[in-house]
This record gives structure tokens, sequence and C-alpha cells, in this order.
């Protein structure tokens, strides 16, 4: 594992490879998340009007949908990121899946300000 914001990985990593960062050096947590996916099945229209690049996609066998299935968004009932998983899961049977949440800063205050700070932080390293 690697230290978020090292020099390692501001210089080899950050947008270049994949990194195993554990949860208490990330700076918002699984409520955070959930709460601005959640967004995108109620108000994908507002969270596009304050970031026109946010949008969730989905894609199933390697194909994208014309538009996101909503049942693949996350959903009140979702509790917790692994609830959500397998509900997708078990939605999409034997088929491979994808779901894409873009701007994710945009739908949510309480995820966006920390994100925000990670970049002012990331950038004067």
């Amino acid at each position: 594992m690697v230290e978020l914001l090292s020099p390692e990985f501001v210089s080899k990593l950050w947008g270049k490879h994949a990194a195993e960062l554990t949860m208490s050096q990330i700076p918002f947590n699984e409520d955070d998340v959930l709460s601005a996916l959640r967004q995108y099945a109620v108000c994908a229209t507002d969270i596009r009007a304050r970031n026109s690049q946010s949008e969730a996609m989905t894609a199933f066998n390697g194909k994208r949908t014309p538009e996101p299935q909503p049942d693949f968004l996350v959903l009140s009932g979702d509790a917790a990121l692994d609830d959500y998983v397998t509900r997708i899961d078990r939605l999409a049977g034997d088929a491979e899946w994808t779901v894409m949440y873009y701007g994710l800063h945009a739908a949510s205050r309480s995820f966006g300000m920390p994100q925000k700070l990670f970049q002012i932080d990331l950038l004067y390293r």
C-alpha cells in the first residue's frame, strides 16, 4: 500500500496507475459516497446543471446502454456499497455489468468539498 499524497503517489501513481489506499487516508466515507450516488437516481438533471460532465452510465456485456438503467443506480434501499453491488449482481444475472458515475462532486456538497480539498492538496505537493 502507498501513502496518500506521498511523493511516490504524486509522481508515480496519480493518473497513471491504480493504487491501494486504506480507508483512513480517503477524505470521505462510504455514507458520503452513497449519498452522492443516490442523487443520480433522483435528480440527474440538477446535477448536470451544476456540472455538464456529470452523468451516470450503465453497460452490459461491454455495450453501453442508451440511457442509464434506473434500477442499476444506487437507490434509497441500498444501505451500504456491498448491498448495492449485491443487488446489481442479482439483477444482472449472468451478464457482465458496469456502472460509471462521473462528476460526483456536483452531486453532493458533503462529498464535493473533501474532493476539492484533496485536489488542492495534491496540486501543491
